[in-house]
């Protein structure tokens, strides 16, 4: 099959950020050699505890919307608005567009890829999650100073989050609702998602009381 590397830029991650791991159970071929992907894929961010733009000169595993795939060395940045993965060879620098993918993965040093971490939103960014477990899933744009987030509203579709949506999704939630109000978004969501598992929690202890 050919492989068409298109205009690329790529993301970068300190060494001292941290993963979360996967059995792996299957082999993918690249140009590059052979990746081993994850057995369960699960969308999540890295926790980044450095100094400085943690999606610079990192190893990413890119699959293109032809399902093509292809092993990378490069940084995500900004273009304008939107964010791009660029690559460099010698004087050359390639890009990569979030409309041009399916997803991401980072690919860490024994050649495994950790996860799956990005995935295109609005043909701007790639985003990835930092809750897929909660009642309300938040997803950040993997950009280096991006000052938003989205959630899946209750239709199910990736959003950025507005007052209104997030008035929406916490509804019934007193403590929720108040912090919306006062444009405090993801201190709503924190505290509507934490009673959520509370309740979860209680329902499971009644459940196994009564069998």
């Amino acid at each position: 099959m050919l492989l068409i590397v298109i205009s690329s830029t790529i993301i970068c991650v300190c060494a001292n950020a941290q993963w979360q791991t996967f059995r792996t159970t299957t082999t993918v071929p690249t140009p590059q050699g052979p990746v081993k992907i994850p057995s369960s894929y699960s969308v999540y961010t890295p926790m980044y505890y450095g100094n400085g733009d943690p999606y610079k000169n990192i190893w990413l595993l890119v699959t293109f919307t032809n399902d093509s795939i292809i092993r990378i060395k490069g940084s995500i940045t900004g273009k304008g608005d939107r964010s791009v993965i660029k690559i460099k060879k010698g004087s050359t620098i390639k890009e990569i567009l979030p409309e041009q993918t399916k997803q991401i993965l980072f690919v860490n040093k024994f050649n495994n890829a950790d996860s799956v971490i990005g995935l295109p939103q609005q043909r701007k960014y790639w985003i990835a999650s930092h809750n897929k477990n909660e009642t309300i899933k938040t997803y950040t744009p993997m950009l280096w100073g991006a000052n938003l987030f989205y959630v899946t509203d209750k239709n199910g579709n990736i959003a950025e989050a507005t007052k209104d949506i997030v008035l929406d999704l916490v509804s019934g939630n007193e403590k929720a609702v108040q912090h919306a109000n006062k444009g405090n978004l993801e201190k709503a969501i924190a505290v509507y998602n934490e009673s959520m598992r509370k309740k979860d929690k209680k329902e499971k202890i009644n459940g196994n009381a009564s069998n």
